[in-house]
């Protein structure tokens, strides 16, 4: 399953993150694709949850990967994914959410996700905390280009049985931090700073949020849609004012206009939207990564081009053995839990086999145990899961059969 994407704006190389597959690059713009796993031991990550590329050295990509064992790595890689190598983290992380090189030449990152956020040496290899005090759990962060002083963070917190989210920021580096937002209605998603401006930022939880004063107050809320549907993912170009954006419900909107007015795209609908990509070096051109596949345009969303990821797979798998077991699902995806509060999973078993299935949040912690060491005869098997006992918010299905861990994510709604 596809998660995210990012584009190295001085080659136009694309890198996919992905479930069960590690990490993939494509060098014609998505139409073939080819894995670069190797020092990663892909038959022990169960996710590659996030990607990051050097701005300045093609060849530098960093990955966070989930391992069997519920134990999350920051990997590197210097030669675009053909080795990769662990930077050994103090502390033992459940999940990483999100890489943020700094533009220095490449030896300093931030790492934000279940453990707060790091300051990350990677020459000397070396681990900093920056975790405000009584906070753990980050969503994102991004450095200001312009003056890498300035840092802004997201922060995932339960409160009333709901996700919630809260924004901070930092003038120094880190080392004190001031809230900017809280009790969000969703956790945040996306943080856009202007490269020449660390004040302009752009916000994503359930809408998009803009603010011109490092985020003191906040002058537009956006949202394409009039029935305020959440959305999903978010691009800005910023030197035309073009952005992207998707929906929950599987549309895609473009405004030219900064989010003024929007016009919808006509995408096929159906599959669940996990990222928007602008490529960098072109702002008419948009990818689209949805679960069944990616969508590309070169002419502003005027047109698609899909590359459906079972392509990807047969690239990936090509010298693996036969999968014991095939999932579809879960339907419906989004769920609601106030009018359908059950999801199904379509469980194709090849060969008879056990499988256990549980349920994630997005902080990593199991909530739910579907069920636990069930032998599955071969054949099609239709299994339900309740979900009137979870919070709104993002999880993540494992399904493990002893040898091979398939995730799939889910958004319940209320």
């Amino acid at each position: 399953m596809p998660h995210s994407l990012v584009i190295d704006s001085l080659s136009g190389t694309l890198f996919c993150s992905t479930a069960n597959h590690g990490v993939l690059k494509s060098s014609d713009n998505g139409a073939s694709w080819i894995s670069v796993n190797a020092g990663l031991d892909t038959g022990r990550i169960l996710f590659a949850s996030t990607l990051a590329l050097d701005p300045r050295n093609s060849n530098h990509v960093l990955a966070g990967v989930l391992r069997s064992g519920g134990v999350s790595y920051l990997m590197e890689t210097t030669d675009e994914g053909r080795s990769w190598k662990r930077i050994i983290a103090p502390e033992k992380w459940t999940w990483i959410d999100m890489i943020f090189p700094v533009n220095d030449g490449g030896s300093i990152a931030w790492v934000a996700g279940s453990d707060g956020i790091w300051r990350v040496d990677l020459a000397l290899k070396e681990w900093k905390d920056y975790t405000p005090d009584s906070l753990s759990g980050f969503s994102f962060i991004a450095v200001s280009e312009s003056n890498p002083d300035v840092i802004y963070a997201a922060n995932e917190y339960i409160s009333k049985n709901c996700i919630r989210g809260r924004l901070i920021r930092s003038a120094n580096s880190g080392d004190s931090w001031s809230l900017l937002r809280d009790q969000l209605p969703v956790s945040i998603k996306n943080i856009l700073i202007d490269p020449g401006n660390p004040d302009h930022v752009y916000v994503l939880d359930k809408m998009i949020r803009e603010s011109r004063d490092g985020g003191k107050t906040w002058i537009n809320i956006l949202s394409p849609d009039t029935n305020s549907v959440p959305l999903v993912a978010v691009a800005l170009d910023w030197e035309t004012g073009r952005l992207y954006t998707g929906s929950v419900r599987d549309s895609v909107y473009t405004s030219s206009d900064r989010g003024h007015s929007w016009r919808s795209l006509n995408l096929e609908p159906g599959a669940f939207i996990n990222d928007v990509v602008i490529d960098p070096r072109d702002p008419c051109r948009v990818y689209v990564l949805k679960v069944s596949g990616l969508f590309q345009s070169s002419n502003c969303g005027e047109s698609w081009v899909l590359n459906p990821f079972d392509i990807i797979s047969s690239v990936a798998d090509r010298n693996a053995a036969p999968q014991g077991f095939v999932v579809r699902g879960p339907y419906p995806n989004p769920a609601s839990l106030s009018t359908a509060p059950t999801v199904y999973l379509d469980i194709e078993v090849r060969k008879r086999t056990y499988i256990e299935i549980e349920l994630f949040d997005i902080f990593g912690r199991r909530v739910k145990v579907v069920n636990q060491h069930r032998k599955f005869e071969t054949g099609r098997h239709v299994i339900s899961i309740p979900m009137t006992d979870l919070a709104p918010g993002m999880y993540f299905i494992s399904l493990f059969d002893g040898a091979r861990m398939v995730w799939r994510k889910m958004v319940a709604l209320l």
